[in-house]
């Protein structure tokens, strides 16, 4: 059972992710500005708990993709590649976003 409390609270801070920067004002602006703030917050206490960096890239990487799911859908469509390939490009962009997040937290 204690394994699976970074996974659910990585999953979760990837929600808040999703919930602060996915819909900029979606419920009147009082939601995204709620999830703004505990998102750094939650990230900040999972960083000063000594939490692995790992825990908090695939956080991060969580709602980047959650945010950007559009994005290997636009690639097959516009750019005319095959779905496997679209899918690639857009796990690569999804990884150096969360890892460019991680990188914040970490310094």
């Amino acid at each position: 059972m204690k394994r699976l409390l970074p996974l659910a609270s990585s999953l979760a801070l990837g929600a808040f992710f999703w919930l602060a920067f996915g819909f900029p004002g979606a419920a009147g602006g009082l939601l995204s500005a709620l999830f703004g703030f505990l998102f750094p917050a939650m990230l900040l206490e999972a960083r000063f708990r000594r939490r692995h960096l790992g825990w908090i890239f695939l956080a991060c990487a969580v709602g980047v993709a959650a945010i950007f799911a559009f994005v290997p859908r636009t690639v097959a469509v516009k750019g005319d590649l095959p779905w496997s390939l679209a899918w690639t490009g857009a796990i690569l962009f999804w990884a150096w976003e969360g890892l460019g997040f991680t990188l914040v937290a970490a310094f």
